[in-house]
C-alpha cells in the first residue's frame, strides 16, 4: 500500500511563517485538515507585554519542523 500524500508540507509552513513575520502577524495556526490560518492581530500572553510578544515573533530562532 502506498502512503497518502501529506496535507501540508514543510515548505508550506515555512512560507506561511515568513509571510506572517513580514506583516507582523500575531501567530500562525496549522490545522489538522491541512489549512493554515494566520492571526493578523497580535496575540498577547497573559504574563507578557506586547513588546515582549513582538520580540518573540521576531526572534531568529526559527521554527522547528
Amino acid at each position: 500500500m502506498s502512503r497518502t500524500p501529506a496535507r501540508i508540507r514543510q515548505a508550506d509552513v515555512a512560507r506561511a511563517l515568513r509571510a506572517a513575520r513580514q506583516v507582523g502577524a500575531g501567530g500562525v495556526e496549522v490545522r489538522p485538515d491541512g489549512s493554515i490560518f494566520i492571526h493578523l492581530s497580535p496575540l498577547y500572553d497573559a504574563g507578557k507585554l506586547p513588546s515582549e510578544v513582538e520580540k518573540d515573533l521576531e526572534s531568529d530562532k526559527g521554527a522547528v519542523l
